[in-house]
C-alpha cells in the first residue's frame, strides 16, 4: 500500500534504481535524480527496466527523472546550492546524531553549530566549503586570505567564532557577549548556532531537509 509521500531517489544507479523502481511499482510518488545526462534522458524516454539474477521476471516502470541541474524547477535556489544541500545532508545529520548521543548521557553539555558563511573569493563560487570554519576558529583569516578574502566581514566573524572556541576550551561553555545566547543541545529543540553574517541561534533549522534525506 502506497504511503502517499513524495520520495526522491538521488543517484539512480544499481541500488537507487532498483529500490526506486520497486517503490514506483508499489504506487509511490518517486522522482529520480541523477548526474549523468544520458541516463536521465533514457529514463525519461523509456522508463526504468529492472532485471534480476533469477526467478523474477524483469519489469519496466515509467518514471519522473530529473538531471541535478533541473532541480531548480522544484525550488527557488540555484541548482548547485540544492546539490550542496543534498551532498552535505548526511554530514550534517551525523553532527546532530553525535549531539543527541552526547545529550542522552546527561553529563557534560554539548553545543551544536552550523557554519554557513560563504566566502567571497572566486566570485563566491566555493560557498561554505568543507573545513571553511577552521580559519575562523583560530582567527587566521589573514593567513588564509586565499580562502577567506580577509575582508571586514570575515574578520568580524572570526572574532566571534574564535572567542566561542576559547570560552568553550576554558569553561565548557562557548557563550560570550559577541554572540546570541547559545543553549546546550537538547534532542527536542536541536538548538544550533548558525555562524554567518550575522550569527543566529535557531532551533532545528534544517529539520525538513534532514527528514527528507532520511526518507530517500
Amino acid at each position: 500500500m502506497a504511503t502517499g509521500k513524495k520520495i526522491a531517489v538521488v543517484c539512480t544507479g544499481a541500488v537507487g534504481g532498483y529500490a526506486g523502481a520497486h517503490m514506483v511499482q508499489a504506487g509511490e510518488d518517486v522522482t529520480f535524480i541523477d548526474f549523468w545526462p544520458e541516463h536521465v534522458e533514457k529514463m525519461k524516454k523509456d522508463g526504468l527496466t529492472i532485471t534480476h539474477l533469477k526467478d523474477v521476471e524483469p519489469f519496466t516502470v515509467p518514471v519522473r527523472a530529473l538531471h541535478v541541474t533541473e532541480l531548480q524547477q522544484l525550488a527557488k535556489e540555484k541548482p548547485f546550492d540544492i546539490l550542496s544541500r543534498i551532498a552535505a545532508s548526511n554530514v550534517r545529520q551525523g553532527a546532530v546524531t553525535q549531539c543527541e548521543r552526547k545529550a542522552a548521557q546527561a553529563s557534560a553539555p554539548a553545543y551544536l553549530y552550523w557554519f554557513t558563511w560563504k566566502t567571497p573569493v572566486l566570485d563566491a563560487r566555493p560557498r561554505a566549503f568543507h573545513c571553511a570554519e577552521l580559519a575562523f576558529c583560530f582567527d587566521n583569516t589573514e593567513r588564509c586570505e586565499n580562502m577567506t578574502g580577509n575582508g571586514p566581514e570575515a574578520q568580524h566573524l572570526a572574532a566571534q567564532v574564535s572567542d566561542a572556541w576559547i570560552h568553550f576550551a576554558r569553561t565548557g561553555n562557548p557563550n560570550h557577549p559577541g554572540l546570541p545566547t547559545w543553549p546546550a543541545f537538547t534532542a527536542d529543540k536541536c538548538p544550533t548556532m548558525i555562524f554567518d553574517s550575522p550569527c543566529e541561534m535557531k532551533n532545528n533549522p534544517d529539520a525538513t531537509e534532514r527528514k527528507a534525506t532520511e526518507q530517500t
